[in-house]
């Protein structure tokens, strides 16, 4: 029997046995912040509890760990006329955000939280459509 050493707390335990599922985590939770090709081609900078955290351009995806269970996150895409969110992400599951830079019919920007399964259905399309050859 193999033992592992958890490098935060220094504790041993029982390596895992590579061939079971990962035990679902509650110290980090996940957002998946997903954009497809809409009419702007300009990428969408964003901020993470006021720091700039990085740009996403249409069909692209970013995940953003937030290691903090139970605090809130203050998130702002940098868009005219979007406010920012205040979201306490679930740690137990995957949390999906679409965005849409220029949607709907007035062409305002629109921002949605989505089901674990459409967000995972997405960024496989997403995944599919940048494996296809480009003309």
């Amino acid at each position: 029997m193999g033992y592992a050493v958890d490098m935060r707390t220094g504790a041993a335990g029982q390596f895992p046995n590579p061939l079971l599922p990962a035990p679902p985590r509650t110290d980090t939770a996940y957002i998946y912040m997903y954009r497809y090709a809409d009419a702007s081609s300009t990428p969408v900078q964003f901020t993470v509890d006021t720091q700039p955290a990085g740009e996403l351009k249409p069909h692209e995806y970013l995940e953003i760990p937030w290691p903090y269970p139970g605090r809130m996150l203050r998130l702002c895409l940098e868009l005219p006329g979007l406010p920012c969110q205040l979201v306490i992400p679930n740690p137990a599951g995957l949390n999906y955000l679409r965005i849409t830079a220029h949607g709907g019919t007035n062409k305002r920007p629109i921002w949605e939280w989505v089901s674990v399964e459409q967000g995972e259905a997405d960024l496989n399309e997403i995944d599919r459509q940048r494996q296809l050859p480009r003309p």
